[in-house]
């Protein structure tokens, strides 16, 4: 009889643990759609015109082009740069130029970062499907549009 009750109160234990069958998570065209919707209300809230949208949904607002010649993804580029997310909470970056190879960024800056010539600068607001997607990383929450203000110093 005592083996029973543990096994009763063992399995309650477990069905209490369990999932909440009424929990729904969003499919990842749903984060697209949402993501996307998004972008476009914090350009509309801010005033921000002019962007460009890439195949993939990132947008880049150029405000310098810079010089005519763009960097590729098989270039070393130069930049300085502020990470922020929809909100304005920075996670990331440096007014000390870095330099690092195009091909080990996000996807979203191997989109945006062409648009902009040396001496160009300007934003990218990056979908999260072209950033951290569903994990997130750091302080950027999983799902979470990103925006970076970039100015390409060199490449």
């Amino acid at each position: 009889m005592r083996m029973f009750l543990l096994a009763i109160a063992f399995g309650l234990v477990l069905v209490s643990c369990g999932s909440d069958e009424s929990e729904t998570f969003e499919s990842q065209a749903e984060v697209d759609t949402r993501n996307d919707q998004e972008i476009i209300d914090y350009l509309n809230a801010n005033n921000i015109t002019g962007t460009v949208v890439t195949p993939t949904g990132t947008h880049v607002k150029v405000d310098v082009e810079g010089s005519e010649e763009k960097p590729t993804l098989n270039d070393n580029v130069t930049v300085t740069y502020q990470g922020y997310l929809l909100n304005g909470d920075v996670f990331d970056g440096t007014t000390t130029p870095i330099t690092f190879p195009l091909t080990n960024v996000i996807f979203g800056w191997q989109e945006g970062i062409p648009f902009f010539g040396r001496g160009g600068s300007g934003s990218i607001y990056i979908p999260s499907r072209r950033a951290y997607g569903r994990r997130g990383i750091g302080s950027i929450p999983p799902d979470a549009v990103i925006i970076f203000d970039v100015e390409i110093v060199d490449f």
